[in-house]
């Protein structure tokens, strides 16, 4: 094989090599912000499962306290006054803490509060309680619940139901 020593080489320029860096580093940035917003979802989507089991846990609370409600909400209670869990810390208000959430479901991090709101003289009952209307009353109770992990990152909801009774008169 011959060389022809007359053939003069051009000097190149490089300009392949920069337009693959050029490349390469958009390619990079692609990468880091794609990867940096997956992060985010990542934790979005632990807050919301977060949120989620919180209210879950302050509903279950709400249920508990209905499901019982004969033996844990005291109907003769003082209109506009609250009873709470002795760990309360819903509202400074609480007139007396009677309230208890069963212990296997709940744990320090839930708490509750009754109140009496209200009451309404003139209110039928249904028949099956055979109690006529110009015997019973009926007391508005206000049930709060709330599921507080906030120290352990857990997340807090509070949720409020009402609870209307209808009460025998004295």
């Amino acid at each position: 094989m011959k060389f022809n020593k007359n053939l003069k080489y051009k000097q190149q320029s490089g300009i392949s090599m920069f337009i693959g860096m050029v490349l390469l580093g958009v390619v990079s940035m692609i990468s880091l912000v794609s990867a940096r917003t997956t992060l985010l979802e990542v934790i979005m989507s632990g807050n919301e499962q977060k949120h989620i089991t919180a209210f879950e846990k302050a509903e279950s609370g709400i249920h508990a306290l209905y499901d019982n409600r004969s033996t844990v909400i005291d109907f003769n209670m003082a209109l506009k006054s609250s009873d709470c869990t002795a760990n309360n810390s819903i509202d400074p208000g609480c007139t007396s803490f009677n309230v208890d959430l069963p212990s296997g479901l709940f744990g320090n991090e839930s708490k509750a509060k009754i109140t009496r709101v209200g009451e309404a003289a003139l209110v039928c009952p249904p028949a099956y309680l055979e109690i006529s209307c110009t015997d019973a009353k009926a007391a508005f109770f206000e049930i709060q619940s709330q599921f507080d992990k906030r120290g352990n990152g857990g997340g807090n909801v509070t949720i409020t139901q009402g609870l209307l009774s209808i009460l025998p008169e004295e």
